[in-house]
């Protein structure tokens, strides 16, 4: 009876560990090609890797004589063997739940703790360009959405914070966003767990292994 009740308190603290110990940022940096280069966003808790918008800005270093164009191209870059082989465009839902992971308050824009954690965000994901006479910061990207009355433009989502203390999310159509200066395209992965949750995950294994065996003797 003795050796059942340690086990459960062994598998209780097992559990605990697992879930407690990585309990820490949601959205944190990694690196993408190389190490140290901080151009992806990894999303902890719907474990997804977000691409630096940085990488995806687009202005002539895509083929293309319009913004569509360009969106086209980097689109036909996710394909197999393309320079974003394993992303996808990513969809409103799927950047509302990377907000929710950085903790901003999707549904009130004038929440205070929304201006640290989107700023906190924005530098993740990096900064769009804009004029230096705006003091807003924004972080722009278009999506692998359009809306459904013509002209059909496509959506972009916006994280900002601008001088009025509102900052969060939001979306609108492309034709708004038409200006002199880049944005870029939301490219998403699924990504594997978290590196130190798979090392914790080891080490408890071989804790319950060697304590499996010691009960057996």
């Amino acid at each position: 009876m003795a050796s059942h009740r340690h086990t459960r308190a062994l598998v209780a603290s097992i559990l605990f560990l697992l879930f407690c110990a990585p309990c820490h940022a949601a959205v944190l940096e990694r690196d993408w090609k190389s190490s140290g280069d901080g151009l992806l966003t990894y999303d902890t808790i719907n474990r997804r890797e977000w691409l630096d918008l940085s990488q995806t800005l687009l202005d002539d270093r895509f083929p293309g004589t319009s913004a569509e164009e360009r969106v086209q191209f980097v689109v036909g870059q996710t394909d197999p063997g393309g320079m974003f082989a394993g992303f996808s465009v990513a969809r409103a839902g799927d950047v509302t739940e990377l907000a929710t992971s950085a903790g901003i308050n999707v549904n009130d824009v004038f929440d205070p703790s929304n201006i640290s954690r989107t700023t906190v965000l924005i530098e993740l994901l990096d900064y769009t360009p804009q004029p230096a006479n705006l003091t807003n910061k924004l972080a722009v990207g278009l999506l692998d959405e359009v809306e459904d009355t013509p002209p059909n433009p496509r959506i972009s989502s916006v994280f900002y914070v601008d001088d009025i203390y509102q900052a969060g999310l939001f979306f609108t159509n492309s034709p708004n966003l038409q200006r002199p200066y880049p944005f870029g395209v939301m490219l998403v992965r699924t990504a594997v767990p978290e590196p130190r949750s798979t090392a914790i995950l080891a080490v408890l294994l071989a804790i319950i292994s060697a304590a499996h065996h010691r009960l057996l003797r």
